[in-house]
């Protein structure tokens, strides 16, 4: 997500539906979800809130997660912005940890974690000379995009996970959005995935291609960006929900073994967006929808040489109250975030990655001061959502049976027992095995329709209690992010600290 954008996010109506529990059998299938954080150490706001080791830790034990999502940006590791080396392909002409990078990729390693490397942000030497930034988004140079990407894959060649630039449908990533009054990124991200992308399955990696941003923009009654939908239909040659375009044949085919998406969310997880072609969390069903068809359609191409694709949200979060007045109160954002690893599950997302480890001071600094979804307070006590990110669990009562859902800390299998809460203490209603992947869910008769359950590992350790009866939505009005990142020199926001 754009750091600098919350003062534009679109807010979004109360999700309207009723949930469709569809848990039938005693055990998960034979599949999981693996569960990672963005920027643990906080790398990027230049005065990290972690050593790379404790940011490492705390995600792979305290967190039970698999994966650390880092931004590898070009404009930083390049010796000189205005001036290419003479071999870009070499990895010794980079300063690989300008801000810290090589240390974090080790410590994540080191700790087991898997790194995914999202490129981003051009130098100037590698950006359409007219209008040149210093965010590095301008017509940035494919040619020049491959050489790099083979330098930065020789140089971590035990990373294998690789993302082809961040939020390209968002002018602060990837412009001009339009060239000429017509859409134009999609485009222009295609040829950049298609420098790199050969590059890194030549080294053995794995391609994590779009990473949208959730929401797109209107000024003065003119687009501003495309949303994730149009952009993704642009992109993958499609028309309406789910068609193939006619006459339109992608050549070459998209080629990426992960399609992945940033769906911020104004609500819980069944909340929509407000505007068409943005996804929020309650419109991942009509994003995967999309991508399957492409998949159908044969419009991909991964690393095996087929057409199959994984379905990947690499940037998600939710704000907490306290510290920030304007978000989710901490209770409720432990419920939304098991349901979030649920909903994805039942989506065939296999991995979610959350925005934050830890929370950024909230003040009116646009790059960082917006960002309190970690899952720790800046003081470093934790948050109740870790236990339900670490151990999430949801249970659903409805037409005289509950279901229920979980996965146990880190995926690792187990026994389960679900309990409910009595008048003397915690009493058990079943057990059960997970599946390899560490995944259980069951339903069973019961006439409970309020109360709170839980589910205990055999070992120890239990998830967070969740309530039968489902609370209504609650729209944040300021969007996912609440109160920070305003600007220096505006107003507060209303019911925001000055």
């Amino acid at each position: 997500m754009d750091c600098g954008k919350l003062r534009r996010i679109a807010r979004c109506t109360l999700a309207i539906g009723v949930l469709a529990l569809g848990l039938t059998a005693s055990t998960a299938s034979a599949r999981g979800i693996q569960t990672g954080f963005l920027d643990p150490s906080a790398l990027s706001t230049g005065t990290p809130v972690y050593t790379p080791a404790e940011a490492a830790s705390r995600v792979a034990n305290n967190a039970g997660s698999q994966i650390v999502r880092l931004y590898l940006y070009w404009n930083r590791v390049a010796l000189d912005t205005h001036h290419a080396p003479a071999d870009q392909s070499n990895p010794s002409n980079y300063d690989w940890n300008s801000d810290g990078l090589a240390n974090m990729i080790n410590a994540a390693q080191s700790q087991g974690l898997d790194v995914m490397l999202t490129i981003r942000s051009a130098p100037f030497y590698a950006q359409g000379s007219a209008h040149a930034d210093s965010r590095g988004t301008f017509k940035p140079k494919p040619a020049m995009l491959a050489q790099f990407t083979e330098a930065a894959t020789t140089r971590f060649s035990d990373v294998h996970i690789w993302g082809v630039w961040n939020e390209p449908n968002l002018p602060s990533f990837l412009s001009p959005q339009y060239q000429n009054g017509k859409l134009y990124s999609p485009k222009l991200y295609k040829s950049l995935l298609h420098a790199a992308a050969p590059v890194i399955h030549a080294a053995g990696g794995t391609v994590v291609a779009a990473e949208t941003a959730p929401f797109h923009f209107v000024f003065n009654g003119k687009e501003n960006n495309p949303g994730p939908l149009k952009f993704l239909r642009a992109l993958l040659c499609m028309e309406g929900r789910s068609h193939p375009k006619p006459a339109c044949n992608p050549t070459p085919k998209v080629e990426a073994d992960v399609i992945a998406t940033h769906p911020y969310t104004s609500g819980n997880p069944w909340h929509h967006a407000v505007r068409k072609d943005d996804v929020s969390f309650g419109d991942l069903p009509l994003w995967t929808k999309l991508v399957s068809a492409a998949e159908r359609a044969h419009h991909f191409k991964n690393k095996s040489g087929g057409s199959s694709v994984q379905l990947w949200i690499t940037e998600f979060s939710w704000d907490t109250k306290p510290p920030d007045p304007k978000a989710v109160p901490t209770g409720l954002h432990a419920r939304w975030t098991a349901e979030a690893l649920y909903r994805a599950y039942k989506l065939g997302i296999n991995t979610l990655i959350w925005g934050q480890l830890k929370d950024y001071p909230i003040s009116d600094r646009l790059f960082f001061g917006q960002y309190q979804s970690g899952l720790f307070y800046k003081n470093d006590a934790v948050k109740l959502s870790l236990t339900a990110f670490r151990f999430p669990f949801v249970a659903y009562a409805k037409n005289g049976h509950i279901a229920a859902w979980g996965r146990t800390p880190g995926g690792d299998p187990g026994t389960v027992k679900i309990e409910k809460k009595t008048s003397s203490g915690w009493k058990k209603v079943t057990q059960l095995s997970t599946n390899p992947q560490g995944v259980f869910q069951k339903t069973w008769s019961s006439g409970m329709t309020s109360g709170f359950l839980r589910a205990t590992l055999t070992g120890g350790g239990s998830s967070v209690k969740f309530s039968l009866k489902r609370p209504p939505d609650k729209v944040l009005v300021l969007g996912p992010f609440g109160c920070g990142g305003q600007g220096s020199g505006n107003p507060p926001k209303p019911g925001c600290p000055a």
